[in-house]
């Protein structure tokens, strides 16, 4: 769509302001009057060269309604006009983030630029959104871009300098090493100072070449001037330690251990990062821990310094060990503080420490009294350590009185995992009250007993929170980043644009959206559209995402690989799995030519453990006639062989042979939960368990019909 002429932009002008009267209503006004606002709009009389205000506001409408694709698909529509009318743009940049839909908001920022060629604002909406998905070339084109058109604004010229400054210590940390003296050289033409600004330059020097000693020097000398020094007056711990960073790459130990030594006495003489610089470089170690050890004895920093000081010098450090594990004893915080030091060497030796943590680990097992939660959770996990079920329940039963706290209510609901009650693991993880990250960093926890119990509400809960946080989280990114831009917090863009690829490139993310999605074209196949299919990679790309679980949630007392594997077991192989299997159900509508490709891709995978979806595999390869079924468990597998006969219109005997698997299968799974034998703790969920398996199952024989 071409540029409106002044001409036609005053024909439109009626209509404008009908449309943002009618967004306007959209967004603050009574939702029952919305209908005959959109109904009055529908029947206005659109120039030939209007642009798509009526779709436009469709999309905002649906955004407002929640519905998601529609929103997204009909702003797609709109925004493939290249309509440059600005309030349609804002209408599509506010949808766009929201869904971070980043291909196309920076093709809309980019055809605002380029239709405002002279203007600097586009160029500041577009900077910090490029940020946010860590697209850090463009940013620092798009900062250089803005320093030729402030050449001539002194104010202005300023600020685009420093964002160029900013934007080049990005670029050079995730693009081209190079860019690190461009940093430099912006920070030093400008008069404005922060602390954000002088770390910069600080590490731009220290990285542009790691043979450069002019630069570390330059470095020093920048960092000791009084001005910089004295910005730095609120923040010492910061100061000092961009200080020792400078020392190392210059090599000056002696000037690292003092330094060190002085945020110990300053500042935080429990600090350990400090204590390892003094035994490592300080030849008087002994004689600092000795001084404040004496100056405060309930500091734990000096007494792990000893450790740290016999091991650097090759003495014997068990002495040491003993005793600090003596005078903690029993506290939460000493197994976390001496594990590093327990090697097998040692362990032995630590026989008579009266700490319960530590004697799980000499002797292999949970030997004392419980008498209290910790204890509780010491003894649980011994008995995990025997994978059956009836270990399971007794575990359970252990940890019941301390149910309404957090640690042992995280590893109840584990444990209700493994003995497949997953409503009341549900019903504990809602107890939980999760935290925003969490969601992802958790969800291995519950998320294969979800499926392997037939719970395909919990799922949908677990999916529709966990995708909920993180669009909410994702949407508002570029705001944030665009606040700390405006403060001059770089460092903290730093920050915010890490933590957003950690949610975007996160495995529990993108599993999450494969079960919301299987979930929508189960319940109706018409589901299987564009939109969502575009979501699907190859398996090599699912690989590559991120797996982070967040094992604080409770330690773990025994050096036990199964015991691990059983309380922080991986999403990965399942998610790989169901990834696959949704991708072709998809592909037999949308792409039905790669489908061949994709049934190969998951028959790759289809060993061992998931040998149940190479069933569905031989299904879909032979064009959906074939079926070998003689038996499974797997309501995904199931689910997915009920659509893919749909789908492909298979004959009555096979949908009967689905059909007669799934009421067996059912049948089976109620009885082998034994319910009734469930802890009290699960058992008030018992008919939600039965309830969730039978809803499954009837979904599934729907789909038959």
């Amino acid at each position: 769509m071409s540029k409106l002429t002044d001409q036609q932009i005053v024909q439109l002008k009626p209509i404008i302001r009908k449309f943002t009267e009618l967004l306007d209503n959209i967004e603050k006004g009574d939702p029952k009057r919305i209908p005959r606002l959109m109904k009055d709009f529908e029947k206005t009389k659109f120039p030939k060269f209007s642009p798509p205000f009526l779709k436009t506001a469709n999309a905002f409408l649906a955004n407002r309604n929640g519905e998601t694709e529609k929103a997204i698909v009909l702003a797609r529509e709109v925004a493939d006009t290249k309509t440059t009318e600005g309030n349609i743009c804002n209408t599509l940049i506010h949808i766009f983030k929201t869904f971070n839909e980043s291909k196309y908001l920076t093709d809309v920022y980019q055809r605002i630029i380029d239709a405002n060629p002279n203007e600097p604002d586009p160029l500041l909406w577009n900077l910090p959104f490029q940020l946010s998905i860590s697209n850090f070339v463009k940013a620092q084109e798009l900062a250089m871009k803005y320093v030729q058109l402030s050449k001539n604004h002194i104010k202005d010229k300023e600020v685009s300098i420093i964002f160029a400054a900013v934007c080049s210590y990005f670029r050079a940390k995730f693009d081209k090493p190079m860019y690190y003296k461009f940093a430099v050289k912006f920070i030093d033409s400008v008069t404005y100072r922060n602390p954000d600004l002088a770390e910069i330059k600080v590490n731009s020097l220290l990285n542009e070449d790691p043979n450069n000693r002019q630069n570390f020097e330059t470095a020093l000398s920048y960092l000791q001037t009084k001005e910089i020094a004295d910005m730095f007056s609120y923040n010492p711990l910061q100061y000092l330690r961009m200080l020792i960073k400078i020392h190392k790459a210059l090599g000056n130990n002696d000037k690292i251990g003092q330094l060190a030594s002085q945020i110990l006495r300053e500042v935080n003489a429990d600090s350990l990062d400090e204590w390892k610089l003094v035994v490592e470089h300080c030849q008087d170690a002994e004689n600092i821990i000795n001084e404040l050890a004496s100056k405060n004895e309930k500091l734990r920093g000096p007494q792990l310094a000893r450790i740290e000081l016999a091991l650097h010098q090759k003495k014997d450090a068990l002495p040491f060990i003993i005793e600090y594990a003596n005078k903690y004893s029993e506290k939460p915080y000493l197994l976390g503080d001496i594990k590093p030091y327990l090697t097998n060497d040692v362990l032995p030796k630590l026989a008579d420490v009266k700490d319960s943590a530590i004697q799980c680990l000499v002797k292999n097992s949970f030997t004392g009294e419980v008498d209290g939660e910790r204890t509780a959770n010491m003894r649980a996990q011994d008995l995990l350590r025997k994978n059956d079920r009836n270990s399971f329940i007794e575990a359970a039963n252990v940890l019941s009185p301390y149910k309404d706290q957090s640690t042992s209510r995280v590893f109840l609901m584990r444990i209700a995992g493994l003995l497949g009650a997953t409503t009341a693991q549900n019903k504990l993880w809602t107890e939980q009250k999760l935290e925003g990250i969490q969601y992802l960093s958790l969800l291995s926890l519950y998320f294969g007993n979800a499926l392997r119990s037939w719970d395909l509400e919990t799922l949908r809960t677990m999916a529709k929170h966990t995708i909920s946080f993180c669009e909410k989280g994702t949407g508002q990114s570029t705001s944030h980043i665009n606040a700390a831009i405006n403060n001059y917090n770089f460092l903290v863009v730093d920050m915010a644009t890490a933590f957003l690829r950690q949610i975007t490139n996160n495995i529990s993310l993108y599993g999450m959206k494969v079960i919301n999605d299987w979930l929508h074209i189960i319940e109706d196949p018409a589901n299987i559209t564009p939109f969502k299919f575009e979501k699907y990679v190859p398996l090599e790309k699912v690989e590559q995402l991120e797996e982070r679980t967040d094992e604080s949630v409770f330690p773990l007392f025994f050096n036990d690989e199964t015991l691990h594997s059983l309380v922080f077991p991986s999403a990965r192989n399942e998610i790989k799995l169901i990834s696959a299997t949704t991708r072709i159900l998809f592909a037999m509508k949308l792409a039905p030519s790669n489908v061949k490709e994709y049934v190969t891709e998951l028959a790759s995978i289809t060993t061992g453990d998931a040998a149940e979806w190479k069933v569905f595999a031989d299904f879909v390869q032979s064009e959906c006639k074939t079926l070998n079924l003689e038996s499974c468990n797997n309501v995904f597998v199931l689910g997915s062989l009920a659509l893919a006969a749909k789908l492909a219109n298979s004959s009555a005997d096979i949908k009967e042979k689905i059909s007669s698997t799934v009421a067996a299968a059912s049948e089976n799974l109620i009885g082998s939960l034994k319910l009734d034998e469930l802890p009290e703790v699960y058992k008030t969920e018992n008919e939600g368990q039965t309830k969730a398996i039978n809803s499954a199952k009837e979904l599934i024989m729907k789909i038959l019909k």
